[in-house]
């Protein structure tokens, strides 16, 4: 961003002038700055939209949602979720899961009566870590907004789950891989070794 002297106004003003310098074509190139710096706080709705925004150009064909369905039914949510904290934090990487799905006048009431509104994160932890088999992976899909969402943010979400992130078994990545295949592959996309990390493929979505 242009630099702007320090005595025209306040923090924010300066930023302010300083944004409103930078050429429209550098915008999207300032917005994944600004998510990448830590020490920026973005509401996670927000950051949603700012990277639907941002990866609109790269998203793949479109992944019907026929196809993401039958994909999700095919996934074994316990293999996939073995690992709790990485498991969350790929969710918590594309999903909102402080999300409670509920409208304004309804988490206002439950504030008013001293109740906290139940989160998707809190539904993943009771239905899929307490409670195992209460929830499948498409039960999951669902709670994510995966069979909505778009084409990019669903293939970044799929490259997670096949990443050595989440999956420590190489074996366990290939038929995870191989599952998702079968059904990507109508779309004209395929999850393809592209890459490796400490000896653990690395697995991204292309075109066919």
């Amino acid at each position: 961003m242009p630099p702007v002297p320090d005595d025209a106004g306040s923090k924010r003003e300066r930023i302010e002038l300083s944004l409103s310098q930078v050429p429209d074509a550098d915008l999207p190139q300032v917005t994944r700055r600004l998510l990448e710096q830590s020490h920026v706080h973005v509401s996670p709705s927000r950051r949603y939209r700012l990277e639907d925004l941002l990866w609109e150009e790269d998203a793949p064909p479109e992944i019907s949602k026929k196809a993401r369905r039958e994909l999700a039914r095919a996934l074994d949510l316990s293999e996939l979720a073995q690992h709790h904290d990485r498991f969350m934090r790929l969710l918590e990487r594309f999903w909102i899961a402080e999300d409670s799905g509920l409208s304004f006048a309804e988490l206002e009431g439950l504030l008013l009566n001293g109740m906290r509104p139940v989160t998707l994160r809190d539904r993943i932890e009771r239905y899929v870590f307490r409670n195992p088999g209460d929830w499948s992976a498409e039960d999951l899909f669902d709670n994510l907004g995966a069979f909505e969402a778009g084409d990019a943010r669903l293939a970044r979400f799929l490259e997670g789950l096949a990443s050595a992130d989440v999956l420590l078994d190489e074996h366990l990545q290939e038929k995870s891989v191989s599952t998702i295949n079968g059904h990507l592959r109508a779309a004209g996309v395929e999850l393809r070794v592209t890459g490796n990390d400490g000896g653990y493929p690395v697995f991204t979505v292309v075109s066919t």
